[in-house]
């Protein structure tokens, strides 16, 4: 499971919220290697960021991302406010 934090300047200039069918809006700024850098700050939490301005706007004026990824299989009822809602607060 990858824990996500996307952090963008302020969402005033969205005029709607994205729908289902733009999940690319969510998904590829992880993924896209060659239009997003990352960089790992450490405890398995890493940051990532566009690489140009054109990117950025692309993806609805996105600054950067903080992500961790966590073991689906480790996460238990037990553990889950640790391991998930915790984990989320640090980034």
């Amino acid at each position: 499971m990858t824990l996500c934090k996307y952090v963008y300047p302020s969402l005033e200039h969205w005029d709607k919220l994205p729908s289902v069918s733009e999940h690319w809006f969510f998904y590829w700024p992880l993924y896209d290697g060659s239009h997003f850098s990352d960089h790992e700050l450490g405890n398995g939490i890493f940051k990532t960021v566009p690489n140009d301005e054109k990117t950025s706007e692309k993806y609805g004026r996105i600054q950067e991302v903080f992500w961790k990824e966590i073991d689906l299989l480790s996460i238990t009822s037990k553990n889950i406010r640790d391991a998930v809602f915790h984990e989320l607060e640090k980034l």
